[in-house]
């Protein structure tokens, strides 16, 4: 009988524990972030402020639109130089703008291809991020980007070599 009841028990445990995690908000979108580097070295803070992404509307536009929150992440992200922006998540799910383009002073420019898609609550219940808009993929120059590591908050930074 105690077998029984301890079963019943645990098992009521497993429900209420599994609805709690249904109920729990979900989270924004993950930002992305990139670190650009030279010879394995990150690239310095003069070059790395100067840095900016922007993106066209459609294919026929000539004018160009800025990020408006890209640039040197916070805390251990600025002293490691790296690039962030959460708003491309809301403009690649959202408004479907897949290409952006990074600009660096010295008159480089590479392209990105970043998609991250719009999921249902459900869906977003069951992938990694626990968001609503992940990240399905990053490209830099045509080719699948490269992660150097993960932040502090298991997101993934992007190599750019420069």
């Amino acid at each position: 009988m105690k077998l029984i009841y301890a079963a019943a028990l645990g098992f009521a445990a497993l429900i209420l524990g599994s609805c709690q995690k249904d109920k729990r908000d979900l989270k924004n979108a993950q930002p992305l972030e990139l670190i650009p580097m030279h010879n394995e070295a990150r690239l310095s803070d003069a070059v790395l402020n100067q840095v900016s992404l922007y993106y066209f509307i459609n294919l026929t536009s000539t004018h160009k639109e800025y990020v408006a929150d890209f640039g040197r992440a916070s805390g251990t992200g600025y002293q490691q130089g790296i690039l962030s922006s959460t708003d491309v998540a809301s403009l690649s799910a959202g408004e479907n703008i897949k290409t952006f383009y990074l600009a660096f002073p010295d008159g480089t420019t590479d392209t990105l291809f970043v998609d991250y898609q719009s999921v249902s609550d459900d869906e977003a219940r069951q992938n990694a991020c626990y968001c609503k808009q992940p990240q399905v993929s990053v490209r830099i120059n045509g080719l699948p980007a490269i992660r150097a590591f993960y932040d502090q908050d298991s997101v993934p930074v992007y190599r750019v070599v420069k």
